[in-house]
């Protein structure tokens, strides 16, 4: 039973660090994609201003 206790904290240990890491991808995931979106979004006024300029 001790062996069995100790099979599963390591485990439990191991699901935890498994959970950081796909946090950590997701949160870069979402890092990545807004600055995409705010890349667009800041192209599109450039584009924008320079058509009210011409």
């Amino acid at each position: 039973m001790e062996k069995f206790n100790e099979l599963l904290h390591e485990f439990e240990k191991e699901i935890k660090q498994l959970q950081i890491e796909e946090n950590k991808f997701i949160n870069d995931f979402y890092l990545i994609y807004e600055n995409k979106n705010v890349k667009k979004i800041s192209n599109s006024v450039f584009y924008n201003t320079i058509n009210v300029i011409l």
